[in-house]
């Protein structure tokens, strides 16, 4: 078929459409984009504080890591080339610093050029989370 084989509703006149459609043929209503992501955003936000309770409560927060670490990895499969900067919150023991570490996948291959710059941008987000640097 022309535009596609599966089909969806279009949310404002009601009518079947292909799902490929970012522009509704029949009332030229634009399509949502990420419904999926936003109901999934959605019902997070609703849980965030027993979330975040249950994982300060059972010291689960390396898990989380573990997932985001793998997240990398899969992207990295898809041919995509992750990044995720993390800055951890000031401890007890050094009030006014705080850890920075740079996640990335870990067959990912980097020339010295590529160090370099990613050393650079480590420096960059140093100053950003220390509030050197407005974000804009």
């Amino acid at each position: 078929m022309a535009g596609g084989s599966q089909k969806k509703t279009c949310p404002n006149c009601r009518e079947n459409i292909y799902c490929g459609n970012t522009i509704c043929p029949l009332c030229e209503h634009p399509q949502p984009n990420n419904v999926r992501l936003k109901k999934k955003m959605d019902k997070f936000q609703s849980q965030q504080k027993q979330w975040l309770s249950s994982m300060t409560k059972n010291r689960i927060k390396s898990h989380v890591l573990d997932d985001a670490a793998l997240l990398l990895e899969k992207l990295h499969a898809l041919g995509l080339k992750p990044l995720l900067l993390l800055a951890y919150p000031p401890t007890k023991r050094v009030p006014r610093t705080s850890k920075m570490k740079v996640f990335m996948p870990m067959h990912a291959q980097l020339s010295t050029s590529a160090k370099t710059c990613l050393d650079n941008v480590e420096a960059i987000y140093k100053l950003m989370v220390a509030g050197e640097i407005a974000f804009i």
